[in-house]
């Protein structure tokens, strides 16, 4: 936990230390693509890394047979709450441009191609 609260505080330093580029996008990443930014990739790399420190410290510190478990299954589990969050990001980051392709198909003041609702809902069952 208390490597996901430095991350939080601090992660433009981390992420400028790692070699990323911090400068944000000018619209919010739609897609599965928005996994694969910058920002993701390092938090990738730092938390794998945090999670072998830490994980290298309790095995040799104090070994037991079930710290494979209880170490890493927890790192895992952390992970995966944290990624299970961020996937509600990506949903809200495709509600902004489906429903205004929505409005502005609606209110019949400019032609809306059917390609564009097509694309997003595909980025939508791949992010499903």
């Amino acid at each position: 936990m208390l490597a996901f609260i430095v991350w939080n505080f601090s992660y433009r330093d981390i992420v400028t230390g790692l070699g990323f580029d911090i400068t944000a996008p000018d619209q919010p990443v739609i897609g599965i693509g928005f996994f694969v930014t910058s920002d993701f990739i390092a938090f990738y790399i730092y938390y794998a890394l945090i999670t072998a420190l830490f994980a290298g410290f309790w095995f040799t510190y104090a070994p037991h047979k079930w710290q494979m478990w209880s170490v890493l299954g927890s790192a895992l589990i952390l992970f995966l709450a944290h990624f299970s969050a961020q996937i509600y990001v990506a949903y809200n980051n495709w509600r902004l441009p489906f429903f205004d392709l929505v409005q502005e198909a609606l209110t019949g003041e400019v032609e809306v191609p059917a390609g564009d609702f097509y694309d997003l809902i595909i980025s939508f069952t791949v992010l499903s």
